[in-house]
Order: C-alpha cells, then structure tokens, then sequence
C-alpha cells in the first residue's frame, strides 16, 4: 500500500498574514490540529495546536501574526512512497503528520491515525509513537501531593 491510498486531500490551510485567532478558529471549526501556512501560493511552514499552546499562548502574545510561530522545516513525503517510508520519517523527525506532495506540489497529508487504521504492523506503529513521544520526564526539588481529589 501507498501513501497515497490513504492520505488525506481535503487540505485546510491558513495564510502568513493570518491572526493567531485566525488560526486557532480555523482549528476548532474543521477540528484539526494542524494547518499548513500559505505564502503566495507555497507553503513556508506548519502551525499545529502544539505551536499555539507552548510558543504563543506560554509567550503570552495574542497579538502577532502566525508566521513568527510557524514550525519548520516542512517534511513531507511523496504520495507514491510506502507507509513504512512514512512512519519512518515520522520516527526520524518526531512529528504526527507529513504533507504529501506530488511533482513539488502538495496534494494531501498523512497522520499516524491513518497509518494506524490502514496497517496491520501495530508494532511498527507502537514503535514510531514511542520514537515521536520521547521526553525527558520532569524531575523537580519538591514531589506535588494532592490531599484529596473529589469527583
């Protein structure tokens, strides 16, 4: 199977000169959590709900424009590659979601949801999520306890 049999070619986007508001609408109204950013017809990056939690909102700046927090560089992948090509490439650069391109132009986007729903390989998928997902657990002076928790 091919990237191509699974992506995704409704591409919602957004553009450079986009209010951060702009973008974070665009998110809750088709409920994704990523968005490529247009310039002039090209992309020139990719805003997730990730970019907007940690480098907006924890930077406290409502006020600029999305390109100043736009994630890159763009991977992207062609749309006759293998799923294992993807998940490779996800594993590699520790990201969710490749933009698919055909002849320089993208056509579509891949998550590993659709990899997930379209492989047999759970392991392999297992795999490249403990790759994305490496983190370096916090260890701090004081340990947090909670007295009590009520339902």
């Amino acid at each position: 199977m091919k990237v191509k049999d699974i992506m995704t070619t409704h591409i919602i986007y957004g553009n450079d000169n986009d209010s951060i508001q702009t973008i974070a609408q665009k998110m809750k109204q088709y409920d994704i959590g990523f968005l490529p950013i247009i310039q002039k017809n090209q992309c020139i990056g990719i805003c997730t709900d990730r970019d907007l939690t940690v480098r907006v909102i924890a930077n406290q700046d409502m006020s600029g424009q999305i390109h100043s927090y736009l994630s890159t560089p763009i991977i992207t992948i062609k749309e006759d590659d293998s799923l294992k090509e993807a998940l490779s490439l996800m594993s590699r650069h520790q990201i969710k979601r490749l933009l698919v391109t055909r002849e320089e132009k993208i056509v579509g986007i891949i998550s590993i949801s659709d990899l997930y729903f379209a492989m047999n390989d759970s392991n392999k998928i297992m795999e490249t999520l403990h790759q994305i997902k490496k983190i370096n657990k916090n260890k701090t002076v004081e340990d947090a306890q909670i007295d009590a928790f009520y339902l």
